[in-house]
């Protein structure tokens, strides 16, 4: 079933949130800004994991 919701509704699972994150700062984003548009702009990769869904 399909989430009705749009992507900026959805609650992701806390770990999924620190693996984003973990991967934006190694990724080389510095501010909470730079976070931010790391997962907004996350590579192709990334948006493919499942814990992102």
């Amino acid at each position: 079933m399909l989430d009705p919701r749009g992507r900026k509704g959805r609650i992701y699972p806390f770990t999924a949130l620190v693996c984003a994150v973990a991967a934006a700062v190694l990724s080389g984003a510095k501010s909470l800004a730079a976070i931010g548009e790391w997962i907004t702009d996350a590579p192709p990769w990334a948006q493919e994991l499942p814990l992102l869904r």
